[in-house]
């Protein structure tokens, strides 16, 4: 019997369950499932593995965005970023949405220099916005926070917290930066 479309259907349904629908990209819990692979991966092969480096993106200020324009601009902005956002990274990358207007990129095979050239791409592509909406154009502005996968790491909350601090240092130092 024919269950090519039941298997259509399987595939739809794992990727709803993995997107976030605004944006399109990763969801928080795909995110870290995903982050945690990596993390085991770069164990299994010890220092002979090419590091792994994550970002966690916040974007300046963006309450005033719904507060000004509406959440119906916010939305627009956040799926704009996350446009802009696949295009500052590489194919392999993986982006995804962890909350709000917060993102998180696992660069696989790439060190935290490399990281910081991505980053800067992607900060100085939002800085010269405007973002388009519905409701005009919104200029806007993005904190990064870097931080490489450690051999320590054993769990996603390891780098997820010093990628965290990095990026709360970026805000506490005028937002709009990488650190």
């Amino acid at each position: 019997r024919d269950i090519s479309e039941q298997k259509a259907r399987e595939v739809e349904l794992l990727e709803l369950a993995n997107t976030d629908m605004l944006t399109g990209v990763a969801n928080r819990r795909f995110f870290y499932q995903r982050l945690q692979e990596e993390i085991r991966r770069l164990r299994r092969g010890g220092r002979r593995e090419a590091r792994s480096a994550l970002l966690l993106m916040d974007l300046d200020h963006f309450k005033r965005v719904n507060d000004r324009y509406g959440h119906a601009a916010g939305d627009e902005v956040l799926r704009n970023f996350a446009r802009l956002a696949r295009q500052a990274l590489r194919q392999g990358d993986l982006l995804g949405r962890l909350g709000g207007e917060e993102f998180g990129a696992l660069l696989a095979a790439e060190d935290a220099a490399g990281a910081l050239r991505v980053a800067e791409r992607l900060r100085r592509g939002v800085q010269q916005g405007p973002f388009s909406t519905q409701a005009g154009p919104i200029p806007l502005t993005v904190s990064i926070g870097i931080t490489d996968l450690q051999d320590m790491d054993q769990a996603p909350e390891g780098p997820l917290k010093r990628a965290d601090s990095a990026l709360y240092a970026a805000k506490r130092k005028g937002r709009n930066r990488v650190c």
